[in-house]
C-alpha cells in the first residue's frame, strides 16, 4: 500500500493520523477499514481510552475494538441490515457507540445520528424524512 498525507509528501515509514490518509488504489472501501488496517499494523495500540471512574481509566486496542466491531456487525445482519439501509442512531457516547458506528460503516449501512437534546417533535420530522 502506498500512503500519502493530503498536502504532503509520500510518508515511506510511519502511518500518519487516518483523518489526513487519501488512499491511492481501489483497497478500501470505508472508513472501516482503517480501523482494520490499523488492528492489523498495531493490534496493541490503545484505540480509545476512557474514564472508568476514581482517577481508573478503560482501554479499548485496535485488536479489541476491531473484534468487537466484527462481532456487532455480524449481529446486525443476522437483523437484516445491510449494505445502504438507513439506520437511525442513537447510543450514548462511549465504547459502544464506536463499535456499533463501525459495524454500520462495515456493513455498508447509513447511520443516522439522532440528538435527544432535540425535542420529539424535531425528532420525529428527522425520522419521517428518511423513511
Amino acid at each position: 500500500m502506498h500512503w500519502k498525507a493530503r498536502g504532503t509528501a509520500e510518508h515511506e515509514e510511519g502511518v500518519p493520523s487516518p483523518s489526513l490518509l487519501a488512499l491511492q488504489g481501489d483497497d478500501m472501501n470505508n472508513v472501516s477499514d482503517f480501523l482494520r488496517m490499523h488492528a492489523q499494523s498495531f493490534p496493541e495500540k490503545a484505540a480509545l481510552v476512557a474514564p472508568k471512574g476514581s482517577g481508573e481509566w478503560r482501554t479499548l486496542t485496535y485488536g479489541e475494538l476491531n473484534t468487537q466491531v466484527d462481532a456487532y456487525a455480524h449481529g446486525l445482519q443476522a437483523q437484516g441490515i445491510q449494505r445502504g439501509d438507513r439506520v437511525l442512531f442513537l447510543v450514548k457516547p462511549g465504547f459502544e457507540f464506536y463499535t456499533t458506528l463501525f459495524a454500520l460503516f462495515r456493513l455498508g449501512a447509513i447511520p443516522v445520528l439522532l440528538d435527544p437534546g432535540m425535542g420529539l417533535k424535531n425528532l420525529l420530522k428527522c425520522i419521517e424524512q428518511i423513511q
